[in-house]
């Protein structure tokens, strides 16, 4: 959806963009995208506009957990704080500074999490894997 969103602004603003980084996709689709289709179009169209390189730089919009957030049940709020910290980190689960050292979490815990979460890293589901 994105490429194809890039591709209509690309004719209607007589722009090229040929490249997105892969944590900025990553970070795109582990956004649940409340506003759907249309917010997704109105994200990238404002990328569009405001970057003028041909590598666009296209993030979800900044979230609320108090104001944003649907789901308020515990497994909605621990689900978009693990995100958070995701996007905070770029991804990146182990190690120091990663995702499980910052949510003082063994990063084998982090994984099952996010599995049993529906939490994705890029096109893939996060499944629990010592190895990664």
């Amino acid at each position: 959806m994105v490429w194809s969103f890039i591709r209509e602004f690309c004719k209607t603003m007589g722009r090229h963009v040929t490249h997105i980084s892969k944590k900025n996709m990553s970070t795109l689709m582990a956004y649940p995208w409340p506003g759907n289709i249309r917010e997704l179009k109105n994200v990238v169209e404002n990328a569009m506009i405001s970057s003028q390189e041909s590598t666009l730089r296209v993030l979800p919009p900044e979230r609320s957990l108090d104001l944003c957030q649907n789901d308020l049940s515990f497994e909605g709020v621990e689900r978009a704080h693990i995100i958070n910290i995701l996007e905070k980190t770029g991804g990146r689960i182990k190690g120091a500074g990663g995702a499980a050292d910052v949510l003082l979490l063994k990063p084998s815990t982090l994984y099952t999490k996010m599995k049993m979460l529906g939490i994705t890293m890029g096109t893939r589901t996060v499944s629990h894997d010592p190895q990664r």
